[in-house]
């Protein structure tokens, strides 16, 4: 008996303190699906719109089949995107050592790659114009992505099957579709972004 009171009190505790974020199983909310579609590249106006991001918006104008097979201009500037976002002394934190452009720590770099893509740190330092070893870093090589035209984008309906979540989006005259994997603790990592068929 007290083996069994015992059980139901640790069961009880582990709910208790369980984390906030949704669970894979738990149902979908539509603060979830923005909060990604934010993340993917977008930012919401003041007037409650949302648009493409205007520095990091690209994946909206770039279709993809595999988020973990991105050229690593892609990847790099979608990082820089989210390191100005984190860091507000960022062009100096990150000034590159070879005096142009900016350069990252392969720890932060790859973490955050790492955890919105399916992307592999040894994929990611196999790419010798992005990867200075000499520096345990990622520096941008030159030229660039372009900054991309701005769009409002609107969120028309999502469904889950399984662990991936694919979300239907009206982005400026088109029609996309961006599907994610659903991970641990409210987690999650861009699998694709294909236009609507």
């Amino acid at each position: 008996m007290k083996k069994l009171v015992f059980c139901l009190a640790a069961l009880i505790l582990a709910a208790a303190f369980a984390g906030c974020a949704p669970e894979k199983s738990e149902e979908i909310t539509e603060k979830y699906v923005e909060k990604i579609v934010l993340d993917f590249g977008a930012e919401k106006l003041e007037n409650g719109k949302i648009e493409s991001h205007k520095t990091r918006g690209f994946f909206f104008e770039n279709y993809f089949e595999d988020g973990s097979a991105l050229e690593m201009k892609y990847y790099f500037s979608w990082a820089a995107g989210k390191f100005v976002e984190k860091y507000s002394d960022w062009n100096t934190r990150f000034a590159s050592p070879h005096g142009i452009g900016y350069s990252f720590p392969e720890e932060e770099f790859e973490e955050i790659i790492g955890t919105y893509f399916d992307a592999k740190a040894e994929n990611l330092r196999g790419d010798k114009d992005f990867y200075c070893k000499e520096h345990n870093a990622y520096c941008w090589p030159g030229g660039g992505t372009g900054l991309p035209g701005q769009q409002e984008i609107e969120i028309l309906s999502y469904e889950k099957n399984g662990d991936v979540l694919s979300v239907h989006l009206s982005v400026g005259k088109n029609f996309t579709l961006l599907k994610v994997l659903l991970t641990e603790n409210g987690g999650y990592r861009f699998l694709s972004h294909l236009p609507e068929q």
